[in-house]
């Protein structure tokens, strides 16, 4: 019975633990899994712009099939160069994602950037495709800094992590139980 009831008192010391570690996964798992520039390829025309427009729309990396990656492509041209009566210098890859546009239903979209001008600064577009039929459904204009990043921030993440507040809850939890495991240990070294 001693190593059963050794067991189980582990366990119950440990469900706090697992209860905070949970919390603090849960609170954190968004800011890890939002969309960042990583998902574009390299020189990507607008990349900040749509990375922003990605999380106001809670985007998620989708399989988008439809009207597929060439076709959004030339789409997202067409659609430039009605709109700004001028053709578009550059057309990134295509990105196919889930998100809910206002008044919309999460759907499947294929995000396309594109480069209006050269001049400094340089004004993009972002263009949000139906993946089923390659009607366009936002068109967002956005002037590109070179200098600026939207790199995901690591140590930005682990500072938001390290401050939110399941952390201390866990520090204090763990100082408790150290405490009274040499509590513990004293005093049985003081019966024996």
């Amino acid at each position: 019975m001693g190593a059963a009831s050794r067991l189980l008192r582990v366990c119950l010391l440990l469900v706090p633990a697992l209860a905070l570690i949970g919390w603090l996964v849960a609170a954190q798992l968004p800011r890890w899994t939002a969309p960042s520039a990583d998902w574009f390829a390299p020189d990507t025309p607008g990349v900040c712009a749509a990375v922003e427009s990605l999380k106001l729309y809670q985007a998620a990396r989708a399989d988008a099939g439809g009207i597929g990656s060439d076709t959004a492509r030339a789409d997202a041209s067409k659609v430039a160069a009605d709109h700004y009566d001028a053709p578009a210098l550059a057309v990134g890859d295509p990105l196919a994602v889930r998100a809910s546009l206002p008044g919309d239903p999460p759907r499947a979209l294929y995000v396309v950037t594109v480069r209006l001008s050269s001049s400094a600064p340089e004004d993009d577009a972002v263009i949000y495709l139906d993946a089923a039929s390659g009607d366009p459904l936002a068109l967002i204009t956005a002037s590109d800094d070179p200098a600026a990043t939207c790199a995901f921030d690591l140590r930005a993440a682990l500072v938001a992590a390290a401050k939110s507040p399941p952390v201390p809850l866990l520090i204090g939890y763990g100082v408790i139980v150290a405490a009274a495991l040499i509590v513990r240990r004293l005093a049985k070294g003081r019966l024996s």
